[in-house]
């Protein structure tokens, strides 16, 4: 019983606390997911994100590990195009809740992307998830997004006028970039000379961007979006030019980056430029341009752009046609931009209500999860804390049994022991009794002997004596010699079997005495002194104590133990 009881603990334990590849090997894991799906999404190739998508997918379906539960999740954020979609959001907080800290890797991505979903609608809460992925990302020594984390908390001082502590994060991510991330790089210096543009340092700001302009300039292999970003930095030197008042050559930095992006059909990026153009030619009083701008954004109200481009559009035309004081055009989107604005705002205020109905979604989600957790934690705990008692009552119980048995074994042993005593003893004094009766028949016989001789000596020196009375005396004393001979060898006889069995145990025990030690151990064992023994042995008192000490010390016993009771338990 004991043993099915232990045997189910164990198989509980290992069900529950079942070998799985380590905390490190599942980040590195992740970490290759996210290079893989990041490959796919630089080529715009969706149907590869769908492939890996669809495959971490299976492996949940076929193991129905935590692992692939989250990978899938990782891998399905990549497949919404939009940066700022609600529905990513969302799952962003469903993998936060999946994760519950366990993966850095995880907790650093969900964090950072959730900071960059957030930065637009709710700064204060986005600084909160940026600053938990720096301090997991620092914690872990990998550097997992550790440059970018640095980029975006730059980005978020930057938007409150703190220049100075932009720059600090700025220059922190560029130390920790990668020296193959020319566009990264590239970035940093461009971000730097934003920063100096904002402090009236308009040298410094040039200087950094022309870094940047080289270091774009020199790429190899560059892609569009490469060709984008350098248009988009040399706008931003037309920029540090107008500041210098060199306005011809801001007019060719400016014209050269909306050439670009009007070819390309980059509508989005457009309104950046056409705003930069715009307040150019207000400022030089360049109609021509003005012309050409107006005539470019009046047919561009009604493209695919986002609410704000159009607004800011919209802007830039009631400023000229108001400038113009043409003022049926001025109406008309005046009018249009009101409806733009409330658009907005209605747009606004709903991806506000979106974003705290989501936080209280993941917040009350998350409470429940921790709920669900906490309760079957418990519940394991339970069972394991109740299996774990019935095994130890079990087990005590058996070990009370085992030694209330072994107790009533002792004592019947015990008795056993001392009934063997009991006999050994008295076997012992029957067999000193044996042997004073063989020692006092020898010294009878002895005795006997010198009287026959003395009574031959004596009929020898009287001759005068009766012949017949002489004989008769010494038949008597040799028949006497005869019964006394016959009574000692009975004796002898019974007493050499027993000696034969207790020298067999003794030899057995103690190989290293000699057959004479042992012969001298049958003495000793019956108690019998060195001089009585010396007479048996035609010997010296002496020598047989010196033949005792020697057995004392080939059978390890120390001196003050007596030898003869030590062998009398053999």
């Amino acid at each position: 019983m004991e043993r099915i009881l232990l045997f189910l603990v164990m198989a509980y334990m290992c069900v529950c606390f079942s070998c799985t590849p380590s905390k490190s090997e599942l980040n590195q894991y992740f970490f290759d997911i996210n290079r893989e799906v990041s490959v796919a999404v630089a080529g715009h190739d969706i149907e590869k994100i769908k492939d890996i998508y669809n495959r971490e997918l299976k492996k949940y379906k076929e193991f129905n590990t935590k692992q692939y539960l989250i990978s899938s999740k990782f891998v399905e954020l990549s497949l919404y195009q939009n940066r700022y979609d609600k529905d990513k959001q969302l799952l962003l907080y469903e993998l936060i809740k999946i994760n519950d800290d366990q993966y850095d890797y995880i907790s650093i991505a969900c964090n950072y992307y959730l900071s960059i979903q957030l930065e637009n609608t709710s700064p204060e809460l986005s600084l909160e998830f940026l600053k938990k992925a720096i301090v997991l990302d620092e914690k872990s020594g990998k550097n997992y997004f550790l440059p970018h984390l640095y980029h975006q908390q730059g980005r978020y001082y930057y938007q409150l006028k703190n220049y100075n502590k932009a720059l600090f994060y700025f220059n922190k991510c560029l130390k920790t970039l990668d020296k193959s991330s020319i566009i990264f790089i590239a970035s940093m210096h461009n971000n730097f000379a934003l920063c100096y543009h904002k402090l009236g340092k308009t040298n410094l700001a040039i200087e950094e961007t022309n870094k940047a302009i080289k270091l774009l300039e020199e790429k190899k292999n560059k892609v569009v979006e490469d060709e984008l970003f350098l248009h988009y930095i040399q706008g931003n030197l037309g920029d540090y030019y107008v500041k210098l008042k060199n306005y011809s050559k801001a007019k060719e930095l400016y014209k050269n980056e909306f050439d670009f992006e009007k070819k390309g059909g980059f509508m989005r990026e457009i309104t950046s430029s056409s705003k930069r153009l715009f307040s150019l030619y207000s400022l030089t009083n360049d109609q021509e341009g003005f012309e050409e701008l107006i005539e470019f954004l009046s047919g561009k109200q009604d493209a695919p752009t986002t609410l704000s481009d159009k607004i800011q559009i919209n802007r830039m035309l009631q400023s000229y046609y108001g400038a113009n004081n043409d003022l049926q055009k001025l109406k008309i989107f005046s009018a249009n931009g009101i409806k733009l604005n409330e658009e907005y705002n209605s747009q606004l205020v709903k991806n506000q209500i979106e974003t705290s109905d989501l936080l209280n979604s993941y917040i009350v989600k998350n409470a429940n999860q921790k709920y669900i957790y906490e309760k079957k934690r418990n519940i394991s705990l339970i069972l394991i804390i109740t299996l774990s008692v019935i095994l130890s009552i079990v087990i005590i119980n058996n070990i009370i049994s085992r030694n209330k048995k072994e107790r009533e074994l002792i004592k019947k042993q015990k008795i056993i022991l001392e009934d063997s005593k009991k006999l050994l003893e008295q076997d012992i004094e029957i067999q000193e009794q044996k042997l004073k009766n063989l020692y006092l028949g020898f010294n009878l016989k002895i005795e006997m002997e010198k009287a026959f001789l003395d009574s031959l000596k004596s009929t020898k020196r009287n001759k005068e004596q009766d012949i017949e009375q002489v004989l008769k005396d010494l038949l008597l004393k040799l028949t006497n010699l005869i019964q006394i001979d016959k009574r000692n060898y009975d004796l002898k006889a019974e007493s050499s079997l027993q000696n034969e069995l207790f020298i067999k145990r003794l030899s057995k025990r103690y190989s290293n005495l000699t057959n004479h030690e042992l012969k001298l151990c049958v003495y000793f064992r019956l108690g019998l002194s060195s001089k009585e023994i010396s007479s048996f042995e035609n010997t010296t008192p002496n020598t047989i104590r010196v033949y005792k000490t020697k057995i004392k010390t080939k059978i390890g016993l120390e001196r003050e133990y007596g030898l003869d009771d030590f062998l009398k338990n053999i």
